[in-house]
Order: structure tokens, then C-alpha cells, then sequence
């Protein structure tokens, strides 16, 4: 697998503890398994593409304090090109309480916030020399913005809308990946998604607003999604879940490398829910990402 992928986004350190609920206003208890983990959607979204076997650069800004020298070198470790990451503010970080397996997140986005669409178009020819380009929400509006006004069309773009937030819908005219989960979704649809019908509905209401292939994560009931000719949906695989913090970015990650890579939508459709899988069944956000063999591996054994 020989492609080049550029992912633009956040990079955190995440700070993780276990709770047995959340807590009431006011209240203090007692959790447990307290760890200390690199995350941001950014990051963790190179990190799949990494791991998929992608030739992968990261474009962020991180703080110059010991956060960000250890973001750095993790992405490094994790073969993750880190030339085009910039320093400035102080770096990003995330409160995270897992709750049976499901994760309640607080951001303080330093500088992930303080990044602008200059500095990331001074290294345009990076984007447009990519087989795709990946974005998400926790970086400044304008950013994405001028990033899929120099890249539509002559770059793959894939934009997972998290966390959600207002937009000008005109940006999506033209988006090739448009991917948001299903509490998401209706952000930029209108559509409350209850069922399948309403996801298929709110594939049809941005594929109107001329997202190509639009597709919606639906947790535990799979994804919905538009395969180039039908609307149509797919099983997530059943798993014991333990963490669900990187699921959706594994997922981005790996549904953008399959796609770059040349598979049709459905086969990267199943292999990135395969990959989110194995994901939540381990703790924290980039460590708990699987690798190509380990995908592979098991959609061969179910």
C-alpha cells in the first residue's frame, strides 16, 4: 500500500480516567485507572493513516512545553511525518471520563486554535501533492475553509464535522468525504436520524448540498452511507467495548486510506468499521489503534 496522506487537525494530550458514572455538580468520586495518552482528532486520525501504512504528514501547532515535545515524538514513533508542525501557545489537551466503555470529553484547545489557514497554505503543495487531505473541527473554521478551497478537485478531501459546529454549507459544494456520526448529522441536515430511513434521508439532504459521498456513523448500528449508486448501510462489528475514544477517528483514518488506495466504498467501508472495532476494545485514544495486519487479521477470523 503506497499512498500519501496529509492530515490538517488537533493534537491533544488526553487525560483519562475511569468512573463507574458521571459525577453530579458538586460532586466528588472516586475513579480509577488514571493514564496520560496523546490524542486530538488530528493526530489520532494520522496515526490510523500511519498505521494503515500510508506515508502520512501531520499539520498542527502544539505548545512548546513538555506536552508538545511528547506529542511530537509520539506521532514520530509512530511513523508520522511531523516537519510541517508548528509551535505556538500552549498545546491542547483533553479531560476524558470513560463511563462503561463510553467517553465524556472537556477540550482546552490551546494552540490547536491558534493555527492559521497562512501557515498552512505556505505548504500548500504538501496538500495538493497528497492522495487525500483529512480534516476535522478542532482547528479554526477559516483553516478548513481555505483548505478545501485550494484542494476541491484536484485532491481527495475528506471532512469528519467534529466536534460539531457552525459552518457555511457552501464549503460542502464540491466536499468528496463528508462523515459525521449521527448526534452530528442533524447539525447540518435538519434531520433528526432515529432510524435508517432518517440516516438515508440525510444522506440525500448533503448529497443536495453536493457532498459527493456522504456517510454517517451510527455507533453501534454501523454506518449509513452512499456507495456511488445507492444509499445503503453497514453492520458494525459486535464487540465488548472498553474505550470508545479513537472509534471515529480510526475509522476516518482507515475509510480514507481504503479510499486513496483505490478500494470501492464498500470494501473501505467495512474495513474502517472493523478497525474502529478492534479500537474500542482498548484503552485510550492512539495507542488502542490497530494496524493494517491486525484489520485484516480480523475480518479474516469473523
Amino acid at each position: 500500500m503506497i499512498m500519501m496522506l496529509t492530515v490538517v487537525g488537533s493534537a491533544n494530550m488526553d487525560m483519562v480516567v475511569n468512573a463507574p458514572r458521571q459525577p453530579k455538580i458538586g460532586e466528588s468520586i472516586h475513579g480509577s485507572g488514571f493514564f496520560i495518552s496523546p490524542g486530538g482528532k488530528g493526530a489520532n486520525q494520522a496515526v490510523a493513516c500511519a498505521k494503515m501504512g500510508a506515508e502520512t504528514y501531520f499539520m498542527g501547532k502544539v505548545g512548546g512545553d513538555v506536552f508538545g515535545d511528547k506529542l511530537k515524538q509520539n506521532l514520530t514513533d509512530l511513523h508520522v511525518l511531523t516537519e510541517y508542525v508548528r509551535t505556538g501557545g500552549s498545546t491542547g489537551v483533553a479531560l476524558i471520563t470513560v463511563v462503561d466503555g463510553d467517553n465524556y470529553i472537556v477540550c482546552d484547545a490551546g494552540g490547536n486554535m491558534e493555527l492559521t489557514a497562512d501557515e498552512i497554505l505556505a505548504d500548500k503543495n504538501q496538500l495538493l501533492k497528497s492522495d487525500a487531505v483529512l480534516l476535522q473541527f478542532e482547528i479554526p473554521m477559516d483553516v478548513n475553509e481555505k483548505i478545501i478551497d485550494v484542494c476541491r478537485g484536484k485532491t481527495l478531501i475528506f471532512l469528519n464535522p467534529a466536534p460539531a459546529a457552525a459552518i457555511n454549507k457552501q464549503m460542502l459544494n464540491g466536499l468528496d468525504f463528508f462523515t459525521p456520526n449521527e448526534t452530528e448529522a442533524p447539525y447540518y441536515t435538519g434531520i433528526t436520524i432515529n432510524n435508517l430511513p432518517d440516516a438515508y434521508k440525510s444522506l440525500d439532504a448533503l448529497r443536495s448540498m453536493g457532498v459527493r459521498y456522504p456517510l454517517i456513523t451510527l455507533g453501534e448500528n454501523g454506518a449509513a452511507y452512499f456507495n456511488g449508486q445507492i444509499n445503503t448501510h453497514t453492520e458494525a462489528f459486535k464487540v465488548a467495548a472498553v474505550d470508545t475514544t479513537a472509534a471515529g477517528d480510526t475509522f476516518s483514518g482507515a475509510l480514507a486510506c481504503m479510499v486513496a488506495d483505490g478500494r470501492t466504498m464498500d470494501d473501505a467501508v467495512k474495513f474502517a468499521s472493523a478497525a474502529a472495532a478492534i479500537s474500542v476494545t482498548r484503552p485510550g485514544a492512539q495507542n488502542a489503534i490497530p494496524t493494517y495486519a491486525e484489520v485484516m487479521d480480523f475480518i479474516k477470523n469473523r
